[in-house]
């Protein structure tokens, strides 16, 4: 993993200068903005939120990234922050793998068990067996027709 640079002390009054205090609970920031949406702050361009963090809850781990509970990347309200692991991070998210993983189902209404589900080795993929059983059953009856 690689290291991350060390937040600077910044002056909390002076950081919370460019905060909108928004009803909805989000404090939304109204300095620089990066291309991701997330707010920038100094001359390195640290990440507001992060620096918000580590100003007025804890210091972030070096294992740990700050998730935004909200889904709203300028948010820096530290209520909305919290520190967890990269692994943590990504499946909380909207990825296809995060959206994946929380399917209980297969498209067929087949249930994810552990007697249910094939798991693949080097893939980290996993496979509904009763899926499975009926394609291959439709595969063999349909080759024995052919071959008559």
């Amino acid at each position: 993993m690689r290291s991350r640079r060390p937040i600077p002390a910044y002056d909390p009054q002076k950081v919370l200068t460019k905060v909108d205090f928004q009803t909805d609970g989000c404090w939304e920031w109204q300095g620089n903005i990066d291309q991701y949406g997330y707010g920038t702050y100094g001359k390195e361009n640290h990440m507001v939120h992060r620096v918000v963090y580590e100003m007025l809850v804890d210091e972030i781990q070096p294992d740990e990234t700050i998730d935004h509970l909200c889904f709203n990347r300028s948010c820096v309200n530290p209520d909305h922050l919290e520190a967890v692991t990269l692994g943590v991070n990504v499946m909380r998210g909207n990825n296809p793998h995060a959206i994946n993983a929380r399917k209980t189902h297969c498209l067929m209404g087949h249930e994810f068990t552990e007697a249910n589900t094939y798991r693949h080795p080097q893939r980290n993929t996993r496979h509904c067996r009763t899926c499975a059983t009926a394609r291959s059953a439709k595969l063999l009856k349909r080759n024995k027709i052919s071959w008559q």
